[in-house]
């Protein structure tokens, strides 16, 4: 599959509107944005499912600073087969009162195309 310009560039929405519902910390909108069988995966493990990825998501931005900013830096397309799409980015967590990075983590992002719209299958933490 061959993606368009409008594809491409609705994939570097989702993966920069993830991050920025993290920030705002809506887990109900967030998790919105993954398929029923959505994953996160990474050091702390995998959770999968729409109820245990609000529950992860919630306790996950609790640990943060209360302000955190999760910014999107460098989205690219690695993969593009049948209807799946592999991509990469760089997540900066800052704390914006101390003007700190919290965290920097590669991202890989595995969306699906269900009809028009794209949904995250998973996103693992590198």
């Amino acid at each position: 599959m061959q993606l368009t310009a409008t594809q491409q560039l609705e994939i570097f929405n989702m993966i920069t509107q993830a991050d920025q519902l993290a920030t705002a910390r809506q887990a109900e909108a967030y998790v919105n944005l993954f398929s029923d069988d959505g994953k996160i995966a990474g050091i702390k493990g995998t959770v999968t499912g729409k109820s245990n990825l609000i529950s992860f998501t919630q306790a996950t931005w609790q640990k943060e600073p209360a302000h955190s900013q999760h910014l999107t830096i460098a989205p690219l397309i690695v993969t593009v087969t049948d209807k799946t799409v592999v991509a990469q980015s760089t997540l900066l967590i800052v704390d914006p009162d101390t003007k700190t990075i919290v965290d920097c983590q590669t991202i890989q992002h595995t969306l699906k195309q269900t009809g028009k719209q794209w949904l995250f299958e998973l996103r693992k933490v590198l």
